[in-house]
């Protein structure tokens, strides 16, 4: 069975006083080029200094919130990962029952 591709950017490193509690890269998660999620970076606020995961998708009617000025939100998994390595890999193994639950939403092309 052959899997969807995915690609990763890293973010821009944080320099001057703003390094200090944000060390490390985040990374954007893309399908076909386009932006769909995000493999956040620990930072000092983060209690457990573990990598997380998120994707944008579209609303429906089973994921709903109380904004209703926007059509789509963010979901933020429970996964934890020590190194963004293995959130890669998570998102690997995971893409394609991720794209029969959800449409997702795109961030706009640069």
């Amino acid at each position: 069975m052959r899997t969807t591709k995915l690609t990763f950017k890293k973010h821009p490193r944080e320099t001057g006083l703003r390094a200090v509690g944000c060390s490390r890269q985040s990374i954007d998660v893309k399908l076909r080029k386009r932006t769909f999620g995000t493999i956040n970076a620990p930072n000092w606020q983060t209690a457990d200094n573990l990598y997380g995961v998120s994707i944008m998708v579209m609303k429906t009617a089973e994921i709903i919130d109380s904004n209703s000025n926007c059509d789509w939100k963010r979901i933020t998994f429970k996964a934890r990962f020590a190194d963004p390595e293995q959130a890669e890999i998570w998102f690997q193994e995971h893409i394609d029952a991720l794209l029969k639950m959800y449409t997702f939403r795109y961030e706009d092309s640069e």
